[in-house]
């Protein structure tokens, strides 16, 4: 279905560098609640269904294991073997994404809090002292709800931003230097 008269398509979304499946088994490992072992995928390192081993070859007379194709790249078993393990490259790539999309939040958050302090200061300052009390009060108050839905909102969409640009950059390099032959 084409868009009616004089709209632009919207452009299509790229598919994201990590699968939903990795994403939580990254998260896991750095956790220390998974071990970095099972069967991924050699191209993107989303996990693959446990092998069958080569009891199955020899029982449907391949010779080999089946092929398979990963779910997230595409890419099947004879392309690209599958890994044990996740490397450590990819590890380091998360924890770079997650710092840099905390620093947005954190950042406004804080100064958001640091603005309402100010103001508080201020109003004690200016106004009579029983005023001054409730003006403090009220003004840390609306601060703090203030600060933490600019951080939920603007620091939230400004660092997913940020850290999606760090993560293809530094994606583009570790697989730049896996596979020197093949272009990006």
């Amino acid at each position: 279905m084409s868009p009616a008269g004089g709209e632009a398509a919207s452009p299509p979304e790229r598919a994201p560098i990590f699968s939903a499946r990795l994403q939580a088994l990254l998260q896991d490992i750095l956790r220390a609640q998974a071990p970095n072992a099972g069967r991924f995928c050699g191209n993107c390192y989303n996990p693959l269904a446990p092998s069958a081993g080569p009891s199955t070859a020899l029982r449907t007379g391949a010779g080999q294991a089946p092929e398979e194709e990963c779910v997230h790249c595409g890419l099947s078993t004879a392309q690209r073997p599958p890994v044990r393990q996740i490397p450590p490259e990819v590890f380091a790539m998360v924890r770079a994404q997650r710092l840099r999309e905390a620093i947005p939040v954190r950042s406004l958050a804080w100064g958001g809090l640091g603005a309402g302090l100010a103001l508080a200061l201020f109003l004690m300052v200016v106004l009579p002292f029983w005023w001054n009390v409730a003006a403090f009060a009220v003004s840390l108050g609306a601060s703090y709800v203030a600060a933490a839905n600019i951080a939920n909102w603007l620091g939230d969409a400004l660092g997913y931003r940020w850290g999606q640009r760090v993560l293809e950059k530094r994606w583009g390099a570790f697989v730049a230097r896996r596979d020197p032959t093949r272009e990006t």
